[in-house]
């Protein structure tokens, strides 16, 4: 049995991927324990999974002067109480975002193997700085290694996984099939729109109101819409004034009820969100969330487009027309939907969570788990 520590990143895409690996782990008798970064929104999104959970608050470093001591001070005690928890790990995973630097760096500090997991098509800046030093890295995307190829050691274990997902979504994906073109499926036209932790607002405002114009041009469409904190009065008043039959929450734990269900999505490009679709085989239009670091949802949804798996709307040119003109499309266009549906899917990676699990066994020198005990049939 070994000693693992897995530190989550500071967004909430990070928190499910890390939740599923540490599944994995303790599945294979391994002692876990989950490190996070102190955001309010951790908890609420991190599946608890037998794992041991612990906060070390850290902080991204501001644009503004007067903001970055008071950063610098607080990862500089990240990094102390990281280097005191870090004395008896045998292995550090690091999951991308900022709260995953301070436990990293202290592992390179106490000569602790580290393995990275970069979800999205370009690497992050925590992924960038520490790659030389990695024994393995594990890419949620194929279009992320020609960027760390070079940056690698020859010794570096540098594999495609794919982006873990939860159990309780990959278990559910595998009975979804989506109907042929000109199928019943047809008939009932329901859009899923979500815009994860961050960035909702823009879709609760512009997608609301698209979907209100379709409705008023003849198109029957029902909603069911993840609105996000504090907006979910005023995105249901929106549809019951178009009269639009709806399902409006503010979060909700049963996604893969939604995903199964819907036609289309209309969502960001977080690399989770991408690697979900992909498991449910679900068509979407992509509007990448402008400010993420790196543009990296834009990079995210353009590997999706390229393969014809997604139609994507760069933010700035998303208006109320565009946007129900794109979802005009993709609920009367049958044909359309089945070719992204099989594309997407082609992306899917529904044993990621393990393949990720292997890699760490495989730098702590042990046999990975045999295919029969991954729950994959």
């Amino acid at each position: 049995m070994a000693r693992i520590f897995i530190a989550c990143g500071g967004t909430g895409g990070h928190f499910f991927p890390g939740s599923a690996v540490a599944e994995c782990l303790l599945k294979r008798g391994h002692e876990v324990t989950i490190l996070l970064c102190g955001k309010d929104v951790e908890r609420s999104l991190l599946d608890w999974n037998g794992s041991e959970i612990v906060t070390v608050r850290s902080s991204p470093l501001s644009a503004s002067p007067y903001r970055i001591p008071a950063a610098v001070l607080t990862n500089l005690t990240a990094l102390a109480r990281s280097l005191l928890m870090l004395s008896n790990a045998d292995v550090v995973v690091g999951m991308g975002g900022y709260g995953a630097a301070p436990p990293l760096a202290a592992a390179r500090l106490r000569r602790v193997p580290i393995v990275l997991f970069e979800a999205n098509a370009v690497p992050g800046r925590v992924t960038r700085l520490l790659a030389s030093n990695a024994s393995a890295i594990a890419l949620g995307m194929p279009e992320c290694e020609p960027f760390l190829r070079k940056r690698v050691r020859k010794t570096c274990l540098l594999q495609v996984t794919g982006v873990p997902v939860r159990s309780a979504l990959v278990q559910a994906a595998e009975s979804v099939t989506r109907p042929e073109s000109g199928g019943d499926g047809d008939k009932d036209k329901r859009v899923l729109v979500f815009g994860g932790s961050r960035g909702a607002r823009f879709l609760n405002e512009t997608v609301a109101q698209a979907l209100a114009q379709l409705k008023k041009s003849g198109v029957d469409v029902q909603v069911d819409h993840v609105s996000g904190a504090g907006a979910v009065e005023i995105v249901r008043s929106r549809y019951a004034e178009a009269g639009i039959t709806c399902e409006v929450m503010e979060y909700t734990p049963e996604m893969a009820r939604l995903y199964r269900r819907a036609t289309c999505a209309v969502t960001r490009a977080g690399a989770s969100t991408c690697a979900e679709l992909a498991l449910f085989g679900l068509p979407a239009l992509l509007i990448p969330y402008p400010f993420a670091a790196g543009d990296h949802q834009a990079q995210n949804a353009a590997a999706l487009a390229a393969d014809g798996a997604a139609v994507v709307c760069r933010q700035e040119s998303a208006d109320v027309r565009t946007v129900a003109e794109q979802v005009r499309r993709l609920l009367t266009d049958a044909q359309l939907r089945e070719r992204m549906s099989r594309a997407v899917r082609k992306r899917a990676r529904a044993d990621a969570a393990w393949r990720v699990a292997d890699m760490v066994e495989a730098v702590l020198g042990l046999t990975p788990a045999a295919s029969s005990e991954r729950g994959m049939g």
